[in-house]
């Protein structure tokens, strides 16, 4: 891969986290003060998962048969619409519409996020992989923390509709970085080879571990925010504690990359990465509902996307090596249809489990965890 190219794909990547990671955190959060009960922000967000979750398997697919530039392209362009729909639809009234674009957008950034990594996986030796998606996810990470951050400000200054305005500009914008991207090589489609590929003993491991990571992102999408606020964080406050962690997560995806086992090799260190990941995050998670205060919870969540940015480096690195080059578009693709279908069961648990108590769905993310440690330890082998 060309430095120009490697270059475009990772400011494609930093332009897209920026607006998702402004609409991850502030969606849900209007959803609630708009005078949406917790179901409902879980279930409309659990819609938008299984929205992404039934996109996943062809734009993974499309990936391998019309190659990544296509569809990075037509992603971006989505991503765009479905932003400003947002901004539009805040406050209508009009629960439907706004379920719709809130799906809109997060299938967009599903297809753009699987097609960069597709771009990534086919053009990337086994060797440098490890390293290249540490400063992938790094980059990707504080890019994440920069959009709550940079709307957190926007929004005590303008209002809403205005700042979905100016984040769906820029992603209409950025799809000229794909000039700088060239086209993958193309395949046939052919459904028997990716079902033997995806019934390989290591692929299911990585199935589970991808479920249980997926299962934590849907139950922060719906109740972040509300657990911030029970912390006593105002809107301000909850951007800088992204903005903060996800530098942590930075730091996290980098060193996590530079590893070598005794071969030279990062193979030899994935498995235990994993599981001491793993075991990291389940135990931050039972600590997490105890927290108040924006200082204690900027520490914690720094240390938790520390680790976390370093599971997903694993993760990442045990899709691109376990399965084939040609073919790692779709089984990418099936593996984010099993993180966006527990995404989508996250979402809606969590909405009904926070009417307990806040802490529930931390404490069963936190339990989900050590069993992915305990997954990751004995089942997973990487031989590259």
């Amino acid at each position: 891969m060309e430095k120009g190219e490697w270059l475009a794909l990772n400011t494609l990547s930093i332009v897209r986290s920026i607006v998702a990671g402004f609409f991850f955190l502030f969606v849900p959060l209007r959803l609630a003060v708009g005078g949406h009960p917790l179901y409902e922000v879980g279930a409309i967000i659990g819609i938008a998962a299984l929205a992404r979750t039934f996109s996943a398997p062809p734009t993974g697919a499309l990936n391998d048969i019309l190659g990544t530039k296509a569809l990075l392209q037509a992603g971006t362009l989505l991503i765009a619409v479905g932003a400003a729909l947002i901004g539009i639809l805040d406050n209508s009234g009009n629960l439907s519409a706004n379920a719709a674009a809130i799906a809109l957008f997060w299938v967009a950034n599903n297809i753009v996020q699987l097609s960069l990594e597709a771009s990534l996986y086919k053009k990337t030796a086994p060797h440098d992989m490890a390293g290249r998606l540490g400063v992938f996810m790094a980059v990707k990470q504080l890019a994440w923390g920069i959009g709550p951050f940079a709307g957190g400000l926007m929004l005590a200054m303008m209002e809403y509709v205005e700042v979905c305005a100016i984040f769906a500009m820029i992603s209409l914008l950025s799809v000229l970085l794909t000039l700088w991207i060239r086209h993958t090589a193309k395949i046939e489609f052919d459904l028997k080879e990716y079902v033997r590929e995806l019934k390989r003993p290591n692929a299911m491991a990585v199935f589970a571990i991808t479920f249980i990571l997926a299962w934590t992102w849907g139950t922060e999408n719906a109740v972040l925010s509300p657990l911030y606020l029970h912390a006593g964080l105002d809107q301000p406050a909850m951007g800088a504690v992204s903005l903060i962690s996800n530098a942590g997560a930075m730091a996290g995806a980098l060193l996590v990359g530079m590893v070598k086992g005794k071969d030279g090799k990062w193979a030899g260190v994935a498995r235990k990465a994993g599981a001491l990941s793993m075991l990291l995050c389940g135990a931050m998670y039972f600590a997490m509902p105890a927290i108040n205060g924006f200082e204690g919870m900027a520490a914690l969540r720094t240390a938790y996307n520390i680790s976390e940015a370093a599971l997903r480096v694993v993760v990442a690195f045990f899709i691109g090596t376990v399965f084939s080059e040609s073919r790692v578009g779709g089984s990418n693709g099936a593996m984010n249809f099993v993180a966006n279908l527990s995404m989508a069961a996250a979402s809606f648990a969590a909405g009904i489990l926070m009417q307990a108590g806040n802490g529930f769905p931390f404490y069963l993310n936190g339990a989900a965890m050590i069993a992915g440690a305990l997954i990751s330890w004995f089942f997973i082998r990487v031989e590259k």
